[in-house]
């Protein structure tokens, strides 16, 4: 029997989950459930989040009456809106308790329509607040002058981690790595005016240290827009927290600052219009993973200006970010010159991509370049027609030469092409030596159907 029109009590989350369950008998449903526009997102810092839902009903002309919104934590309700006569779906704010930074919060929405009501659940967890919540985090820089470094820190606990987030503003761009995996998911980085305003980027790692109790962490930076020469505000340079949970119920904070060591990368240059210059080399293996032992270019990381003493600290929680969105293989590929091969994508993008080297084939130091480009000159055998003017729009690869299978991304840099040409390659490329990858702000693509996005 279907439960019509009555008001669901209140409860521990689990309660909730419980409840929502019996939404499936009912016509009317919300779905695709937002939070800041957001689908369960991490990172918000809005002390009065929104909420917001689509509605569906087997009869079309069925409206919602009412709605009801209950937040919760794992221990405790913090807001119950109780039952609001309202067909409103977009945008209702919080209104509970306040909420706690760094926090993991369960939402659940009834609506309540003509023919009886349904349930949805959905997450999220809030961000850092003040400048208090960054838990004495410093802003770090390299030890000398590269504008492309590594960054690292290690630190062990007496128990297994039961929650783990990093809060992290790499300026310009950055990779996040933890026990020698990649933990960040984004590409590229932001535009701001960096004097005023910077974002930070949150990421559950918890995955990625649950099994250990010794952990290292480590921070690649590039140039990205705030080190280009155009703007120019800084150096590169890092703000992060790493905030911490164990088992026991203890709570910890690895914070930028005082312990990290910085040291040169692989990465010999980088420009968002040039190109990159990556020189395998100078890879130091096992540097994001606990116990390394730095070599003698590892120094003390340096403590460094903020981008401005005014600059305000936001989530980059409600603005998706930028992700690889499809890669291509080439559909054709011919030799314009000699020792100069042309990959042609069949499509325009923005992007970049990667190298593929097979074992045994790099078995001397070789140095391979890509040329990006939106035409060529003609038909087979013209080489690409780059038409941008001063930018060089060129990756270089230098190998290490021991016959080691290469895949090179080129990490910090983008370019507007169809066409690669590709020289310095040692022998004859293949068809599967490059993909392209098309990259883009991470948004949900919509249809008639709201289901389908």
């Amino acid at each position: 029997m279907c439960i019509r029109d009555r008001v669901l009590p209140t409860g521990s989350l689990a309660l909730m989950l419980l409840l929502g369950t019996l939404s499936g008998c009912v016509s009317m449903s919300p779905y695709r459930l937002r939070v800041e526009y957001i689908q369960a997102p991490r990172g918000v810092d809005k002390p009065s989040p929104r909420f917001s839902w689509a509605l569906s009903d087997d009869d079309p002309l069925s409206i919602q009456q009412a709605y009801r919104i209950v937040v919760s934590t794992d221990s405790a309700l913090t807001w119950d809106s109780g039952r609001v006569e309202s067909n409103i779906s977009m945008n209702v704010k919080y209104a509970g308790s306040p909420l706690a930074p760094n926090a993991d919060y369960a939402v659940q929405i009834t609506a309540f329509g003509d023919h009886g009501f349904g349930s949805a659940n959905t997450t999220f967890s809030t961000g850092l607040y003040t400048k208090q919540d960054w838990a004495g985090a410093e802003w770090i820089g390299a030890a000398s002058t590269e504008t492309s470094f590594l960054l690292r820190a290690e630190a062990s606990f007496t128990s297994n981690v039961k929650r783990a987030v990093a809060y992290v503003v790499g300026l310009g761009y950055y990779k996040l790595y933890v026990n020698g995996q990649k933990a960040s998911t984004h590409e590229l980085g932001p535009f701001t005016t960096f004097s005023a305003r910077v974002y930070y980027d949150t990421y559950d790692i918890t995955d990625y240290m649950r099994s250990d109790s010794a952990h290292a962490f480590g921070v690649v930076l590039g140039n990205g827009w705030y080190s280009q020469p155009s703007v120019n505000v800084g150096m590169p340079s890092l703000l992060c927290r790493i905030a911490i949970t164990l088992e026991d119920g203890s709570s910890h904070s690895v914070v930028s600052g005082a312990g990290w060591q910085s040291s040169p990368g692989p990465v010999q240059a980088n420009d968002i219009y040039d190109g990159e210059t990556y020189d395998a080399r100078l890879e130091q293996p096992g540097w994001t993973s606990f116990g390394f032992a730095p070599r003698s270019a590892w120094a003390a990381a340096k403590s460094v200006a903020p981008p401005s003493e005014i600059v305000k600290i936001s989530s980059h929680a409600p603005i998706p970010p930028i992700r690889i969105a499809q890669t291509y293989s080439p559909i054709a590929m011919y030799e314009s010159s000699p020792g100069g091969y042309v990959f042609d994508f069949g499509q325009n993008m923005a992007g970049f991509t990667t190298l593929h080297i097979p074992e045994g084939v790099c078995s001397f130091p070789s140095n391979i370049s890509q040329l990006h480009a939106e035409a060529v000159h003609g038909p087979p055998p013209a080489g690409v027609y780059h038409h941008y003017g001063n930018t060089k729009e060129v990756n270089t690869f230098l190998s290490r030469g021991d016959g080691a299978a290469v895949r090179y991304t080129a990490q910090f840099v983008y370019a507007g092409f169809r066409y690669v040409q590709l020289t310095g390659y040692p022998g004859v490329p293949e068809f599967s030596t490059l993909e392209a990858h098309f990259v883009h702000t991470c948004l949900l693509y919509t249809s008639p159907s709201p289901r389908d996005s």
